[in-house]
């Protein structure tokens, strides 16, 4: 089932003790599936740094003697939104947590109140596992001795250690679809892929 799927079954689904609300601050090693964002906490653009006040990236924020204290926890990684607006996805990553998580919900004007808007929790993990890819064009593949699954599961390792140092993905990264995306640069390379997060205990 794909993030808009889900997002889409927001409205029917009831929530579990378990679940919490995240709404004034925002750390992944304190979050856990199924679990709820308040948008604000969320950067709309990969340029926004931790640490950056929240109030100044909100429109129409309060004036400054009533202005927002919050501080952003996480980086936006990459954003996507369905056909029709609606539905939203996102990768963000903590840096002081070291973990990525993958988010899904409506935008604003797909959502019928705050529960759809909010921001849910659908992965989280400290590394990305490619479990699949397609549509993938390497030109210069016999140079570096290796299958296309060896060099674009390597390329995707490559591209997330460094957005773990603070570069950001830029072009690198398009085509964004909750657990795909496509991978692409100068030389001509590109691969569409299918992404998990994972983390070490996952691999014992």
């Amino acid at each position: 089932m794909s993030d808009y799927e889900s997002a889409n079954q927001a409205m029917n689904e009831s929530a579990t003790d378990s679940t919490k609300r995240f709404e004034d601050s925002l750390s992944l090693s304190a979050v856990s599936k199924g679990d709820r964002i308040e948008p604000a906490l969320i950067p709309r653009s990969p340029k926004i740094d931790v640490g950056e006040r929240v109030a100044r990236h909100i429109p129409k924020h309060n004036p400054p003697e009533n202005e927002d204290e919050r501080t952003y926890g996480v980086r936006l990684i990459a954003h996507g939104s369905d056909s029709y607006g609606d539905v939203q996805t996102a990768l963000v990553y903590d840096p002081e947590a070291d973990l990525f998580a993958r988010l899904g919900g409506h935008t604003n004007s797909g959502a019928w109140n705050q529960k759809e808007r909010d921001w849910k929790v659908r992965d989280v993990g400290r590394n990305i596992e490619i479990v699949d890819q397609w549509d993938v064009e390497i030109p210069d593949l016999e140079e570096f001795g290796e299958s296309e699954e060896e060099f674009v599961s390597e390329w995707a390792e490559l591209l997330f250690d460094n957005i773990r140092y603070g570069d950001e993905p830029g072009d690198e990264l398009e085509g964004f679809d909750g657990k795909k995306f496509r991978l692409r640069d100068y030389d001509g390379r590109t691969a569409r892929v299918q992404y998990e997060l994972v983390s070490e205990e996952d691999d014992r």
